[in-house]
């Protein structure tokens, strides 16, 4: 799986359980969440590199003995995402109005065929 894939879908959980851009997680159940998708390694290496990008802002702290991550989701990060999500929904769109188009030139093909032979 790509890079942007993994990245679009941790930005997409933590947009989704964030509330108003606010998440207090466990490292734990973080990364028992995207154990499929990354190692605990690689979900740091991940975080890490939102955070540069300025998706991200992240407070490491503890509480009763665990780590914790307090994520702050900035804007950018969610401008990303509605980015992402208009152009699928533009690709979508042309691919509908390309298949629409083939199957309404076909039938029109076959009724002037019909109508002039």
């Amino acid at each position: 799986m790509s890079p942007n894939v993994k990245r679009k879908k941790l930005l997409n959980y933590l947009i989704k359980n964030a509330r108003d851009g606010k998440l207090l997680i466990s490292e734990k159940s973080l990364a028992y969440e995207f154990n499929q998708l990354l190692d605990k390694q690689g979900l740091n290496d991940l975080l890490l590199s939102l955070c540069k990008q300025e998706f991200l802002e992240i407070i490491y702290t503890d509480r009763h003995g665990e780590p914790y991550l307090y994520i702050l989701v900035l804007e950018k990060a969610k401008a990303l995402l509605s980015e992402y999500k208009t152009v699928k929904k533009q690709i979508f769109i042309k691919l509908l109005i390309a298949s629409l188009s083939a199957v309404l030139t076909f039938f029109i093909g076959k009724i002037l065929y019909v109508f002039f032979s």
